[in-house]
């Protein structure tokens, strides 16, 4: 059953599922699943990021935010429930609702992600492919994404969970 999601979490999924198309390849995969409207209710975290390398399937569930005040209480609601794996992805509520959700074909490469189903997409845009100007804002607001993921740490200061989701894409396709 889909669910309503404000912009800054369908502009955070409808990036990662791209970033995550472009970035795979024979033997490591990455996929990106929107959270159903009782798993984003019960368990609180909006997609779930997997990476398939080898057969073995990781992966990590996210909470999308865009407001600092609600990610202290995201952080303290994913402590109090000592979840592993999990991890708070900050988005630009601006970049989100004036760049990218703003675009007249941003609705139309939403919908073709559905809650529950993992999935990727190597074109951002159904009618234009990659030469669409939402290609390149979903691209650029993926690479602040990424570098959360690789910026993340534990308390020790070594590298944590989320790194192993980084999506590198060597060549983008513009």
């Amino acid at each position: 059953m889909a669910h309503e999601r404000n912009a800054t979490e369908k502009a955070i999924i409808l990036a990662l599922a791209f970033r995550a198309g472009l970035a795979s390849t024979e033997g490591d995969e990455f996929l990106v699943e929107p959270a159903t409207l009782d798993l984003d209710r019960h368990s609180g975290f909006d997609l779930i990021l997997y990476r398939i390398r080898s057969g073995f399937r990781k992966w990590l569930l996210v909470d999308a935010t865009s407001s600092r005040r609600e990610m202290g209480k995201k952080i303290a609601r994913s402590i109090s429930k000592k979840r592993a794996l999990r991890y708070i992805l900050k988005g630009d509520w601006q970049t989100a609702v004036f760049d990218i959700a703003i675009d007249s074909c941003f609705q139309k490469a939403f919908d073709r992600l559905s809650d529950g189903k993992p999935m990727a997409f190597r074109e951002a845009c159904p009618d234009h492919g990659n030469q669409c100007r939402l290609a390149h804002r979903l691209f650029e607001f993926s690479e602040i994404l990424n570098r959360q993921l690789a910026s993340h740490r534990r308390k020790d200061g070594s590298p944590g969970d989320a790194t192993r989701f980084v999506m590198n894409v060597p060549k983008p396709p513009f």
